[in-house]
C-alpha cells in the first residue's frame, strides 16, 4: 500500500478548443496534510479541484485517492469520500431552506433521520450558524451562503476536503472561526485560495500554480520567503509572514 493518500501524476487538462489549463501537474499528499494551492487568476486552481472531485476528466495523467482512480465514472463512490466546496456558493446551494440544504447530503447517503439531524446540528454548532437553520437560502448574505455551503460538505464527513476560496465574503469573525475549525478537523485538505495569510497560518504545504504548471512545492515559509517566485506567480508575501520575519529579526 502507498504511503500517500493522494497521488497526482502528470495531469494535463484543457477545455474544448482552448489552450491547456493544467500541464504535467504532479504531487502527492499524505493523510492529514493541509495543502494550499496558490496562484493568480487563471492559473488552474479551481480546475484542479474539480478534477480531484471527479467533476472533470483529465486529458492525460491520473489522480488516485487511496488507490482508487478519480474520474466521473466513479462519482457515486467518490461523493462519500471527497467533498468540494465550490468557489461560488450559489453553485452549491439549491434547496429553499438552509437546514434542508445542509441535510441533503447525509440523507442521500442513506443515513437514519436521527443521524442526519445529529450531523446537521453538530456542523451548525461548529460553524456558529444555527440561527440560519430556517432561513431561505436565497435571502442569505454572501458570507452566510459561504458558511452554509461549507456546512453542506462537512455533514458528509469526507476523507478529503477540497475548498475553493473558503474565506471569500466572510467577515473577520467568521473567517477566524473557519480557520479555527479547519485547523481542528482531521481530514486531509486542499485549499485553493487568494487568502495568503490563511494559507500561511493553516497549510502544512503549498504548491504554486502558474500558467497551469507547478512552479514550486514547499512549506509556506519556504514559498513566501522566495520573492522572485512570488513575483513570477503574481503573489505577495502575507502580512503574518512579514510580521514573523520582523519578530525573528528583532530576536537576533
Amino acid at each position: 500500500m502507498s504511503d500517500f493518500s493522494l497521488q497526482v501524476k502528470n495531469l494535463d487538462f484543457s477545455y474544448q478548443s482552448s489552450p491547456p489549463v493544467l500541464r504535467d501537474v504532479s504531487f502527492t499528499l499524505k493523510q492529514g496534510e493541509v495543502l494550499g494551492v496558490l496562484g493568480g487568476n487563471g492559473s488552474g486552481k479551481s480546475t484542479l479541484l474539480h478534477i480531484l472531485a471527479g467533476i472533470l476528466d483529465v486529458d492525460a495523467g491520473s489522480a488516485i485517492w487511496n488507490e482508487k482512480t478519480i474520474s466521473s465514472n466513479h462519482l457515486n463512490e467518490l461523493r462519500s469520500k471527497i467533498g468540494l466546496v465550490f468557489q461560488e456558493a450559489n453553485n452549491q446551494l439549491f434547496m429553499p431552506i438552509v437546514r434542508d440544504d445542509v441535510a441533503f447530503g447525509p440523507i442521500n447517503l442513506g443515513l437514519k433521520p436521527d443521524e442526519v439531524s445529529a450531523r446537521v446540528d453538530q456542523v451548525f454548532h461548529e460553524l456558529q450558524i444555527a440561527h440560519l437553520s430556517d432561513k431561505l437560502t436565497h435571502r442569505l448574505s454572501g458570507g452566510e451562503k459561504r458558511m452554509v455551503s461549507i456546512a453542506t460538505i462537512l455533514t458528509m464527513k469526507p476523507e478529503l476536503l477540497l475548498l475553493d476560496e473558503p474565506s471569500a465574503n466572510l467577515d473577520p469573525h467568521a473567517r477566524r472561526q473557519l480557520i479555527k475549525l479547519l485547523a481542528s478537523r482531521p481530514e486531509t485538505k486542499i485549499i485553493a485560495t487568494h487568502d495568503l495569510d490563511m494559507a500561511y497560518e493553516l497549510c502544512t504545504r503549498c504548491i504554486v500554480l502558474h500558467q497551469g504548471r507547478i512552479l514550486a512545492d514547499g512549506t509556506p515559509k519556504e514559498i513566501f520567503a522566495n520573492e522572485s517566485l512570488l513575483d513570477e506567480a503574481k503573489l505577495e508575501q502575507p502580512y503574518l509572514f512579514l510580521l514573523n520575519q520582523l519578530k525573528e529579526s528583532r530576536m537576533v
